[in-house]
C-alpha cells in the first residue's frame, strides 16, 4: 500500500491511499481537473493537461511504481504540480486507520 500527496501550487492539494498505481494516476487527474476546471476554457485545460498532467500519470505507474515496490519514496514536479508516493503499511485500500 502506497499514499500518493499531490498539490497544485498555490490552488490546492490532495491525497489517495491504495494499492493500484493506474488508480492513482487517475486520482490525481481527478483532483487536479476539479480544481482547474473552474473558470478555463477547455482548450486551456486539455493543453494544460497534456503538457503537465499526462506525462507525471505516466511517471507515476513507472517511475514511482519502481520506487514503492523498493521500499522508498518518490517525488516528482511537472509545472505547478508536485506529487509524492510514499510507501505504508497495511494491504486494503482507503485512508490508513486511525
Amino acid at each position: 500500500m502506497f499514499k500518493m500527496s499531490w498539490a497544485l501550487i498555490n490552488d490546492g492539494a490532495g491525497q489517495w491511499f491504495g494499492n493500484d498505481f493506474q488508480a492513482a494516476a487517475r486520482a490525481l487527474d481527478l483532483g487536479v481537473n476539479d480544481i482547474c476546471s473552474a473558470g478555463i476554457d477547455e482548450d486551456v485545460r486539455a493543453h494544460w493537461c497534456r503538457r503537465y498532467l499526462e506525462p507525471l500519470q505516466g511517471r507515476i505507474t513507472h517511475e514511482g511504481r519502481a520506487a514503492i515496490e523498493a521500499g522508498e519514496d518518490w517525488v516528482d514536479g511537472l509545472g505547478p504540480i508536485l506529487v509524492r508516493l510514499s510507501p505504508m503499511q497495511g494491504g486494503t485500500d482507503g485512508p490508513p486507520p486511525r
